[in-house]
């Protein structure tokens, strides 16, 4: 059937037999009963990421002409798009931890590379996986809360985060015109914010067997820049790239809660996103339409009201 949209793969045969030893190792030290410091040094594995679609082709196979003829076509085969080499994980962790009769706070801070990182980037036919020569993670991640009165529990926490591509030479372009790529060593990775803030009030009550209580909480998560797509094929090599667009996400949502337990069953009402704050959670090329760009809301204000039954008793 040569009108195929995408054209069948026949004899797929690769494989992979991936194995790695992973450690762990950890250092505390208790300054007195209520506080200690620590360090710690972990790796990590991940496997060869496969796509298994019927149209997906390796590395090694170049742009064909498709099955109506004519010029070579950047859609067919998948360039590049059936797997993505293993990645390998090192992360190193200082923190400090102090718990007392109304406060405690937590504060951690990191720094993980990760050599061959996994990326999968979706085209507007399908999806190309490959790897970042090395992407770096560093940050300081902060946890605090306090009794503030009979019942009342204040918590705060905050994370700021500098995550970056050390090495990333030849990496594909999200283009809608066909397959291109650039050279993205040393910029940021899109998607990831770059501080985050959270803040919660919780009130617990207690009358005679029932136990019940109430919350709010807001979440905060800094602009970022989530996708950026090339949207002319004239532009697509260009570097730093034109004729793009981008599309950022910053969230600033407000959830509240209440509910009660009393013999086996647990009532609770609640409300997500209350404040109903919209943002594209991904943008990506619209599928066979070149220039177009597709994206996913997030989740608009939502109620609900939830009712548990323990039928197995204490």
């Amino acid at each position: 059937m040569p009108l195929q949209f995408l054209a069948p793969v026949t004899g797929f045969t690769d494989g992979s037999d991936d194995s790695k030893t992973t450690f762990t190792a950890k250092l505390s030290y208790e300054i007195n009963d209520r506080a200690s410091v620590y360090g710690s040094v972990a790796t990590g594995f991940k496997a060869t990421s496969w796509n298994l679609s019927r149209d997906s082709k390796p590395v090694e196979v170049t742009p064909a002409r498709s099955p109506l003829g004519g010029a070579l076509n950047p859609w067919y085969p998948r360039y590049g798009s059936r797997n993505a080499s293993p990645e390998e994980a090192i992360s190193y962790e200082l923190g400090f931890k102090a718990q007392g009769d109304r406060a405690a706070l937590n504060i951690a801070i990191f720094d993980q590379d990760i050599e061959d990182f996994q990326e999968n980037t979706f085209r507007g036919t399908g999806f190309v996986l490959s790897n970042a020569g090395k992407q770096n993670s560093r940050g300081i991640e902060i946890e605090s809360k306090f009794r503030i009165g009979t019942g009342w529990t204040a918590e705060l926490a905050g994370t700021i985060l500098r995550p970056k591509y050390v090495s990333y030479p030849g990496a594909p372009n999200a283009c809608t015109s066909g397959i291109t790529s650039s050279d993205r060593s040393g910029t940021r990775p899109f998607g990831i914010h770059g501080q985050s803030f959270s803040a919660a009030f919780t009130y617990a009550w207690q009358r005679g067997e029932t136990d019940g209580f109430a919350r709010v909480d807001y979440q905060h998560e800094s602009n970022t820049l989530i996708n950026r797509l090339e949207t002319s094929a004239s532009n697509c090599n260009v570097t730093p790239p034109t004729n793009t667009f981008d599309s950022y996400r910053a969230v600033n949502s407000v959830n509240a809660s209440a509910g009660f337990t009393r013999d086996d069953w647990t009532v609770m009402i609640w409300g997500r996103n209350l404040n109903n704050d919209a943002y594209l959670t991904a943008t990506f090329p619209g599928v066979a339409q070149a220039g177009t760009v597709s994206g996913y809301p997030n989740e608009p204000r939502t109620y609900g009201l939830t009712i548990r039954k323990n039928f197995g008793g204490n």
